[in-house]
This record gives structure tokens, sequence and C-alpha cells, in this order.
């Protein structure tokens, strides 16, 4: 999946984590939301700091990004979203594109 987003705007992604048989009870878990561009991370969320575990036992998280991870240069990205469970084991859930836009109204506000 590929995600786009305007430059210095806001974003809340809504995702379900799902393993081979459905949706995976993330109660416990760590979770990471990581945008890079080849080796230079770009933005890092964490349940601290982006994001919350709306339904657990379903998996359903929301990712919020804020103005300031989005005010990076235009550009193709890529993103990484990593479950840990409580046992340390480590699980990529999701990967893919992230497409920043040009903003014309960046500097408004």
């Amino acid at each position: 999946m590929i995600y786009e987003v305007n430059q210095a705007n806001n974003l809340q992604l809504d995702i379900t984590i799902e393993d081979d048989d459905g949706t995976l009870n993330i109660q416990g878990f760590d979770i990471y939301f990581k945008v890079k561009d080849g080796n230079e991370r770009k933005f890092l969320k964490t349940l601290e700091d982006g994001i919350t575990i709306v339904d657990a036992e379903n998996g359903k998280i929301e990712v919020f990004l804020t103005k300031e991870d989005t005010d990076i240069d235009v550009g193709r990205y890529t993103y990484e979203l990593l479950v840990i469970d409580s046992e340390g084991n480590r699980y990529t859930a999701k990967q893919g594109g992230f497409r920043v836009l040009k903003s014309i109204t960046k500097e408004v506000g």
C-alpha cells in the first residue's frame, strides 16, 4: 500500500494489523511506524508518540502524523510498520511506499 500526504499536513492512518489467519490480537505489543529515505530515517511514530491502539483484540490502530512529521522534501519514501510481541518477537506487519506531495500553501498559518 502507498500512503500519500501533502507537505506539512496532518494525516491519520487507520490500520488493521493482520496475521495469516486474519486480524491479530496486539494486546501488550510494542508498535513502530518508520518512514525512511534510503538509510536515513525521516520520522518514527511509537505508542508514546502518535500511535493509538483502538481495538487491541482486532488489531486496529491509528497512526497520527503531524505537520512536523510531514514537513519533509517532496518525494517518495518507504515505510514499515513493526510490531514486537510480549516475548520480544519482531514482525513486519506492513511495508510500502510513502509519498510526500508539494503543498502550495505550506507557508500559510
